[in-house]
């Protein structure tokens, strides 16, 4: 299961993500959940907030995505997406 909370800056998608982490944690124990912003704290924000950047941040959360879920772990995202392609 993947669940991807999109939206804009302040619009409270980490507030969100939280809130359905913890109710799917309770009943899955394999869930895990992400956020757009301390997700590029682990590439050491190598990127910035441009157009281009925010696009590479999307890929690299949808390719760990992909594969974690092939793994049958429950992910819960809370990031933006600004291209059509993801």
């Amino acid at each position: 299961m993947v669940i991807w909370i999109t939206g804009i800056s302040g619009t409270g998608k980490s507030t969100l993500g939280k809130f359905f982490f913890k109710i799917f944690k309770k009943k899955f124990k394999n869930t895990i959940f992400f956020d757009g912003d301390e997700f590029r704290k682990i590439f050491s924000d190598d990127i910035k907030y441009t157009l281009k950047d925010r696009d590479i941040n999307a890929q690299r959360l949808t390719s760990l995505t992909k594969y974690l879920s092939s793994q049958r772990i429950n992910i819960i995202i809370a990031a933006n997406i600004t291209s059509q392609k993801y």
